[in-house]
């Protein structure tokens, strides 16, 4: 699975909020930028990311592969418009002085979008943010921020520290349910193989705590939601980190 480097290039930046059309002269284009990034994110959805080419796009849309590049001047370009509207759904309504509940109901849907979109994982993240759905996000929790007593840089970093504990944690989830659903094994079979696995290798007097711990983890039903990953508890804890640190500086 190779990983896509896409620079974020602020040369880029008409084409991300769509203004680059507006100034085109002659004849209505056929398509639109956003209309072909769409075709792009259902083929990467289906079947990967490496599935996806300039000419394989063409063809989905019935075109040449030379007009995709009058809309777009390279696939990475292409990558980052599909990379900004992956979370278009993402943006909770900000609410002054809220900011943890801003940032849980932002942190769960960037969660979902990664889980819908597994490809965006594999886009290598190189810069601020520069697409209109990634900036509202932005600015939505900038404003859930106002009144409670962080300077400017505090503020980015909290959210900063956020987006990257979910992206990690979308990496193990989105890992966990690939490796379930390609084994075809039921939650209770691969919870068995996994600990026949570690009984093999694992001598409990040398690693008594990771053998005592593996067999509460693999003989007790737990009720958190599948290949959650620690997502939810870790949320909740960075949270309560930024909390106590808004509350010393008030």
């Amino acid at each position: 699975m190779a990983v896509e480097k896409i620079g974020w290039d602020p040369l880029r930046i008409e084409i991300l909020w769509d203004r680059k059309e507006a100034s085109r002269r002659g004849p209505k284009p056929a398509l639109t930028v956003h209309q072909i990034a769409r075709t792009a994110i259902q083929i990467a959805d289906d079947e990967g990311l490496d599935a996806l080419s300039m000419q394989r796009l063409a063809r989905e849309l019935g075109v040449g592969t030379m007009t995709l590049y009058t809309y777009y001047p390279d696939k990475d370009t292409l990558l980052e418009v599909m990379f900004d509207m992956a979370f278009e759904e993402t943006t909770p309504v900000p609410a002054i002085g809220d900011w943890r509940g801003y940032l849980e109901q932002m942190a769960q849907g960037v969660m979902s979008a990664y889980q819908r979109h597994p490809w965006a994982l594999q886009i290598f993240v190189g810069g601020p943010p520069l697409g209109p759905n990634q900036v509202r996000a932005l600015e939505g929790a900038l404003r859930a921020f106002d009144g409670v007593g962080l300077d400017d840089a505090e503020k980015l970093d909290a959210i900063i520290a956020v987006t990257s504990f979910v992206r990690g944690a979308a990496h193990l989830s989105v890992g966990l349910g690939e490796h379930h659903k390609n084994s075809g094994l039921t939650d209770e079979q691969l919870e068995a193989e996994y600990a026949r696995a570690y009984a093999t290798v694992l001598d409990p007097e040398q690693f008594p705590a990771t053998v005592a711990v593996l067999a509460g983890v693999f003989g007790t039903p737990t009720e958190t939601e599948a290949n959650d990953a620690g997502f939810h508890f870790g949320l909740s804890r960075l949270l309560d980190g930024i909390e106590r640190h808004v509350e010393s500086r008030c």
